[in-house]
């Protein structure tokens, strides 16, 4: 969990670092409202997966461990899409930048 949630505490910085300063307060909003929404998302949608992987679990209530496996592979596929994503990141501030 640290691993995949402490992602969040960098996207901040790099947010601050990869925009011109006048821009830096709508980047680090537009940041924090993008992970909350898909926070919120997620959970609904690990939801959904919980519901279509037990099957007629839902009525009852109960669900087995594969049905939970299931409805949680969403999140180490998630991180190695994120880590892939990453790669894609310019490495450096664009130039005349870099004191702002």
């Amino acid at each position: 969990v640290g691993f995949g949630v402490g992602s969040i505490v960098v996207a901040l910085p790099m947010g601050m670092d990869l925009n011109p300063h006048h821009a830096r307060g709508a980047a680090i909003t537009f940041i924090n409202f993008f992970q909350m929404l898909l926070a919120g998302i997620g959970q609904w949608g690990i939801g959904l997966l919980l519901d279509l992987g037990g099957g007629g679990a839902a009525a009852e209530g109960t669900y087995s461990l594969s049905d939970f496996r299931f409805a949680f592979a969403v999140l180490p596929i998630a991180l190695m899409l994120a880590g892939g994503l990453l790669l894609l990141l310019p490495r450096e501030a664009p130039r005349g930048q870099e004191g702002s």
